[in-house]
C-alpha cells in the first residue's frame, strides 16, 4: 500500500500493553491504493493511554519525528483511556512518523492500528469507527550495529509481500541492511537503504523463494524471518502483507497487566 510513504501493516508480528516510562510509538495513516471504486481503506496507527490510577497523569512528548503535530504533554484524567489520535484531529496525519513519549508506571500504553472501509466512489470513511485492529508494539531505540531480529514473517501459505520500517534516531543518514532468510532453506535475500536523519522509513523487501530440497526438513517451510543491522541509534519493525485477501481481523487476545 503506497501514499507518500508506504504503510502496509497488515499482519503485525507482536501484541503489546506496553507499561512505564521512555518509549517510542509509530504514529500516521495511509490510504490503500484503489481504482474503479473499489472497495478500500484507511489505515491509522493509535494509542491509548490507560489511566490505572484514580488520579491524573501526565505524558510528556520527548520528541516528534515529523515535527510539532502533537502537544507537549498529555493529561489523562484518573481511571481515564485517552486515544492519541484526539490531538490530531481525531485522525493522524497521512505519512508514519516516530513519536517519543515519557509515560508514568501507572499509566498503560496501547498502540493499535486500525483500518477503517472507504465507501465506494464517495472517497469517505462511514462514521462508524475502525472496521478492525491489529497489535501495535512500543519501541525502544536499539544501540548502533546491533542486530534486530524478527521471527514469522508469513501469513502461513499464503502468497505474501514484507514491509520493513526503520527509524533512524541519529542527527546523520544511516544504512540499514536488511537480510530476509526462509528458514528451513537457509536462502537469504538482502536489501541495503539509507535511512535520512531523524526519520521512519518502510520499504518492500524481496522474499527467498520455497526451495526444492530443504536443508532443515523439520522447519515448516513457510516460515520466514528477518535480520536489520542499522549503523546508527534505531528502531525497527517488519510487517506481512497478503498479496491475495482484504485486510480482516477475526481474533484476538488480551494480555493481563499483572503488578
Amino acid at each position: 500500500m503506497k501514499a507518500g510513504l508506504v504503510l502496509a501493516l497488515t499482519g503485525i508480528l507482536w501484541t503489546s500493553s506496553a507499561a512505564a516510562a521512555d518509549s517510542w510509538l509509530l504514529f500516521g495513516s495511509a490510504r490503500a491504493a484503489s481504482t474503479n471504486c473499489a472497495p478500500t481503506y484507511i489505515w491509522a496507527t493509535e494509542t491509548v493511554f490507560h489511566n490505572t490510577s484514580s488520579s491524573d497523569r501526565q505524558i510528556i512528548v520527548l520528541h516528534q519525528s515529523k515535527g510539532e503535530i502533537l502537544p507537549p504533554s498529555i493529561v489523562v484524567r484518573g481511571g481515564e483511556s485517552l486515544p492519541l489520535s484526539i490531538f490530531a484531529g481525531d485522525f493522524p496525519p497521512p505519512g508514519l512518523a516516530a513519536v517519543e513519549v515519557d509515560v508514568p508506571a501507572d499509566v498503560i500504553v496501547e498502540s493499535r492500528l486500525e483500518y477503517r472501509n472507504i465507501l465506494p466512489c464517495s472517497g469517505q470513511p462511514p462514521a462508524l469507527g475502525p472496521s478492525g485492529k491489529l497489535a501495535l508494539p512500543s519501541f525502544a531505540l536499539v544501540a548502533a550495529n546491533r542486530q534486530q531480529r524478527h521471527f514469522g514473517l508469513d501469513l502461513g501459505v499464503q502468497s505474501v509481500r514484507v514491509n520493513v520500517g526503520v527509524y533512524n534516531a541519529a542527527p546523520i543518514p544511516a544504512i540499514a541492511m536488511i537480510e530476509m532468510r526462509r528458514a528451513a532453506c537457509d536462502d537469504r535475500v538482502s536489501t541495503v537503504i539509507t535511512i535520512p536523519a531523524d526519520t521512519l522509513l518502510q520499504t518492500t523487501v524481496s522474499v527467498p523463494a520455497i526451495c526444492v530440497a530443504p536443508l532443515h526438513p523439520r522447519t515448516p517451510f513457510w516460515t520466514v524471518n528477518a535480520t536489520v543491522t542499522i549503523d546508527q541509534p534505531s528502531f525497527s519493525y517488519a510487517t506481512t502483507v497478503s498479496n491475495t485477501q482484504p485486510p480482516s481481523a477475526t481474533f484476538g487476545v488480551g494480555m493481563p497487566d499483572v503488578r
